[in-house]
């Protein structure tokens, strides 16, 4: 068998050091997605382009050098992202007279939204207004395509004096509360990055109730010793039921039972 094997010489004036005429730019994505970056590279004799993820050297499965006058056009695609793709890529030449690599960009992952609800439990009262409310919080910065509510799976359409929707969707208010407005309220958001909901319940009350704390006449100040457990109590009341805060001197404790203990 005999094959051909050609070399190309280059005179000591000609030889040029690799260079990056075209440096990648940073990229965003969404998991699934493709993704491309690119790097135009120029030397005598025409440079060797790779890449690197992060310390790593990327397979050249990833990209594709492309000969031409301007240079060597290197795309790197990443054709199915995954969250390790997440992280810092370099472009590198070498020419064997020097060799150059760019500063690196970033392939940040765009993630869909998360909700958090304001109550897990709304309570209304016949006649009256009523505000059912998420906040939404985005990992990036995402515009949200679709906002949707539904009741008891039932999509709510906003009617003028009876449903009305806050602008950016995440509020829906009840203008005047009635019995058949109890029921599951489900909220959906839909955004490039993909789907988030959460649901909430409606519950119909006769009247509001404002809280009242009770304090066993039993207790009086305490005086506990370091090391043993001793516990505060107090009767609360209210409709809805009422969200039970203590506090010690400026700090204040969140707690769900009207029972404290002192460790």
């Amino acid at each position: 068998a005999v094959a051909d094997i050609y070399v190309t010489t280059y005179k000591a004036d000609e030889v040029q050091e690799a260079v990056v005429i075209q440096a990648p730019k940073d990229q965003t994505a969404i998991l699934g997605s493709a993704v491309t970056f690119e790097c135009v590279a120029f030397g005598i004799p025409d440079p060797t382009v790779r890449w690197t993820n992060g310390s790593s050297d990327m397979d050249s499965s990833f990209f594709t050098n492309k000969y031409t006058e301007r240079g060597v056009e290197s795309k790197l695609v990443i054709t199915n992202v995954k969250s390790y793709y997440q992280g810092e890529y370099r472009c590198k030449a070498d020419n064997g007279k020097s060799s150059i690599q760019t500063k690196p960009v970033y392939m940040e992952l765009i993630n869909p939204p998360s909700i958090k609800l304001i109550d897990s439990v709304f309570y209304g009262v016949p006649g009256k207004e009523l505000v059912i409310a998420v906040v939404v919080e985005y990992q990036n910065a995402v515009v949200a395509s679709m906002t949707k509510w539904y009741r008891n799976g039932e999509p709510i359409v906003a009617e003028p004096g009876k449903i009305v929707f806050s602008n950016d969707g995440t509020a829906v208010t009840i203008v005047n509360v009635e019995s058949a407005s109890a029921g599951t309220y489900s909220f959906t958001i839909e955004t490039e990055a993909g789907s988030a909901s959460t649901s909430t319940k409606l519950e119909i009350i006769s009247a509001y109730i404002a809280p009242t704390v009770t304090i066993p006449q039993f207790f009086t100040d305490v005086v506990a010793y370091k090391g043993s457990v001793y516990f505060l109590k107090c009767t609360v009341d209210g409709k809805p039921a009422p969200k039970v805060l203590w506090r010690k001197k400026e700090k204040s404790t969140d707690c769900d039972s009207a029972l404290i203990p002192l460790l």
